[in-house]
């Protein structure tokens, strides 16, 4: 979140470095551990790894279809630690 709030700024370059820095270094080190970001974008929802937190309707998402991740999910050697939030396609608008 910080990191794109500094992104959306325009100021303060070399904290969003900074921050992009640590970032990476604490993915590293929880990956190393066993922990693993859930891949949630570009794939249908999934109730065993994610929490849909709200559905809407969308021209380019089909039905059933990841719209927005809202927070991220983990799993920690392959068991589920938090399930993805994200907001689900409900098909194309009825008109």
């Amino acid at each position: 979140m910080a990191i794109e709030a500094s992104k959306k700024s325009g100021e303060a370059e070399n904290l969003v470095l900074g921050v992009e820095m640590v970032r990476s270094q604490i993915v590293k080190i929880l990956s190393s551990h066993g922990v693993e970001e859930i891949k949630a974008s570009d794939r249908d929802f999934d109730p065993n790894l994610d929490d849909c937190v709200a559905h809407e309707p969308s021209d380019t998402v089909p039905e059933n279809g990841i719209i927005l991740i809202t927070r991220k999910g983990y799993t920690y050697n392959g068991r589920l630690l938090r399930p993805a939030s994200v907001v689900v396609s409900s098909g194309k608008p009825k008109n």
